[in-house]
């Protein structure tokens, strides 16, 4: 019982570690999306 409460304890902590360290895109331009624009011609325009 102790070796699962440890198991689900690390995991627990390495979850919360790689939801906190996630990483954020920086796009240098912004694009609003228009009427009739769909995401594969927004993909290819980019």
């Amino acid at each position: 019982m102790k070796s699962l409460k440890t198991l689900l304890l690390g995991t627990t902590l390495t979850a919360g570690a790689l939801f906190f360290m996630g990483t954020s895109a920086h796009a240098d331009e912004a694009y609003t999306v228009q009427s009739g624009d769909t995401l594969s011609t927004i993909s290819q325009k980019y």
